[in-house]
């Protein structure tokens, strides 16, 4: 018998990001600088500002149709060879990333199979998959995904990421 157990489901949404939004999250990270990185990651939830209260309506409407919550939001900058090592997110069920602004030199979000770096031992077929980053687009993915953002190659990727817990 053969059977599939631990799916990845990962769900992809486009979504309208107003200018005024983009812009305030920008002057937010920029103000936010933790050694090389823009972040806010330290500080309060993001969602949590009035100013963005239509992103974070739109958000938490999506967020409901999975019957998901926000634990924690930031947004996070990336200059010229910025990245983000690989890492997961074990406090929360699942996790996702906004692209606020970007553009074609912007890096890719690459998304590792459970299994990484052991892959190869499990005869894995496809062990990665890179999602582009685009303004608007929303992917909300299993927090236990090893993922990785590589240098970055222009001065423009800006993100909101969330930890996400399941409602009761």
């Amino acid at each position: 018998m053969k059977f599939l157990i631990f799916p990845n489901y990962v769900y992809r949404y486009n979504i309208k990001v107003s200018q005024q939004d983009q812009n305030f999250l920008k002057l937010i990270a920029k103000n936010h600088k933790y050694d090389e990185h823009y972040t806010t990651f330290y500080k309060e939830n993001i969602l949590s500002l009035p100013q963005i209260i239509n992103l974070k309506k739109t958000l938490e409407d999506i967020f409901d149709k999975l019957n998901l919550k926000v634990l924690h939001a930031w947004v996070q900058g990336y200059g010229e060879d910025n990245f983000h090592d690989c890492h997961t997110h074990p406090e929360c069920m699942y996790s996702c990333v906004l692209y606020l602004n970007c553009s074609n030199e912007s890096s890719n979000t690459i998304f590792y199979h459970p299994t990484h770096p052991h892959s190869s031992m499990y005869h894995i077929e496809k062990t990665s998959i890179k999602i582009k980053p685009k303004i608007g687009k929303l992917v909300i993915f299993p927090s236990y995904l090893p993922h990785t953002v590589l240098p970055n190659k222009d001065k423009k990727r800006l993100v909101l990421s969330a930890n996400l817990i399941q409602k009761h």
